[in-house]
């Protein structure tokens, strides 16, 4: 199983996840993979998109498959249009943390 794989498994499994605690539908795409230093990825999709993207979630990952470790960072742009998403997020965020 490759990283490609690897990824697109991961963001189904996020997705779903985030869908059904906030209870609503999202629908995934094919997932971007980047293997490089942070910086290198980065910097690229953050200059693109400065103008448009006003939030980030970034979750850390990390697997062990037969003994070899995999990190990596699932990183989830919030567009300005996705505002009610992301409000959401937050105020579940709330109920749960009280």
């Amino acid at each position: 199983m490759g990283p490609g794989e690897i990824g697109n498994i991961m963001v189904g499994n996020y997705l779903s996840a985030m869908a059904e605690y906030l209870d609503i539908e999202l629908i995934e795409s094919v997932p971007a993979i980047a293997s490089d230093m942070l910086d290198s990825v980065m910097d690229p999709i953050l200059a693109q998109h400065a103008s448009e993207v006003e939030d980030a979630l970034v979750f850390s990952i990390k697997f062990i498959i037969e003994g070899q470790e995999i990190i990596g960072h699932f990183v989830v742009l919030f567009y300005s249009h996705m505002r009610l998403l992301l409000k959401n997020i937050k105020y579940f965020s709330e109920i749960e943390d009280a």
